[in-house]
């Protein structure tokens, strides 16, 4: 005779896959943050030597449990996996970029369309909006 599972068990693939997905918006929302802050001043590109490994971790943790979530039989795995690697690859190159000359236009494109993003929808730019109420 075969025993119902117990209800913990019935969720298990599921557990994964939501920690997974936070740890995406947890990165996507650092790089933005971090590319705010470089579009809304010169030293704000500092806070992306910090913001780097915090971003490449979570999307590390992500790919992981992505994959745990695929393994157990999850119907967002297979998803999830595949928006981990490319936001790892997309972290990857943005970095890479920012620090070969001739390719710096990805990463200027990049801040570039965040501040544009952000002064569209506000209708203030980065740089007033981080220095607002300054002398």
């Amino acid at each position: 005779m075969v025993q119902p599972l117990p209800e913990s068990s019935t969720r298990a693939p599921l557990v994964p896959g939501v920690v997974s997905a936070g740890a995406l918006l947890a990165a996507a929302a650092v790089f933005l943050f971090c590319c705010f802050a470089a579009a809304a001043d010169a030293q704000g590109a500092t806070l992306f030597f910090l913001g780097a490994p915090v971003m490449l971790g979570l999307l590390v943790i992500a790919l992981l449990l992505a994959d745990s979530a695929k393994a157990r039989g999850a119907a967002a795995g297979p998803a999830l996996k595949w928006l981990s690697v490319a936001g790892l690859v997309f972290v990857a190159a943005f970095f890479v970029c920012a620090f070969v000359p001739q390719l710096k236009v990805f990463p200027g494109a990049v801040i570039g369309a965040v501040a544009k993003t952000y002064e569209a929808a506000t209708g203030e730019s980065p740089y007033a909006a981080a220095h607002r109420g300054r002398p």
